[in-house]
């Protein structure tokens, strides 16, 4: 890996392919950053884009964004219940 590091020490790491385009030994699979593995390489991260969108993160109720990777964003009841 060492080798290929220093033939191409600027190569543009291609994410979730299973190759190791820029030498340092993994294949990218934590695009953001935030510790994660995203979903296209079978990790729990939902939206690999984005460093504030992972599982544990704080989901601010109808933002329309899943923050905690749960499934769905979470709703205010009180919020909702005034809706009706």
């Amino acid at each position: 890996m060492l080798l290929v590091a220093l033939l191409f020490p600027v190569a543009i790491e291609i994410p979730y392919d299973g190759v190791d385009q820029d030498g340092d030994g993994v294949d990218l699979v934590d695009v953001d950053r935030d510790g994660f593995v995203g979903v296209l390489a079978f990790g729990p991260d939902c939206a690999d884009n984005n460093p504030d969108v992972h599982p544990g993160a704080r989901d601010v109720p109808d933002d329309l964004v899943d923050a905690d990777c749960g499934g769905s964003d979470r709703r205010d009841r009180r919020l909702w219940a005034r809706r009706r």
